[in-house]
């Protein structure tokens, strides 16, 4: 039986820019398995996005998918606005909406 994976990460948050495309997917679960609450950012696959959600908050725990363009202002304040209302702590969404991180191209 698989041993369950060191909880590095407890109490923490990560926000993954395009979390739910190919390997920033593994990015994300790495970060959920080592105890972090993650972010997964989407442009336009929510099927995807909301699939991995599901399967880390059965796995691991906190998790939601937040769709938008990390590049567009007002997208940024949308997110801000509903990781407010899934209990995310806004001081760290501010923090991680300010680095103004660009959207991948792929």
């Amino acid at each position: 039986m698989p041993q369950d994976p060191v909880q590095l990460l407890p109490g923490q948050k990560a926000l993954v820019a395009g979390g739910s495309s190919s390997i920033r997917e593994g990015v994300v679960r790495a970060l959920a398995a080592a105890g972090a609450a993650v972010g997964v950012n989407y442009r336009s696959h929510s099927e995807e996005a909301e699939r991995i959600v599901d399967d880390i908050r059965g796995a691991y725990g906190k998790a939601v998918a937040l769709k938008a363009v990390v590049s567009d202002e007002a997208e940024v304040q949308a997110v801000l606005a509903s990781s407010m209302r899934s209990g995310a702590s806004t001081s760290w969404w501010r923090t991680q909406a300010s680095k103004k991180m660009a959207p991948s191209s792929t």
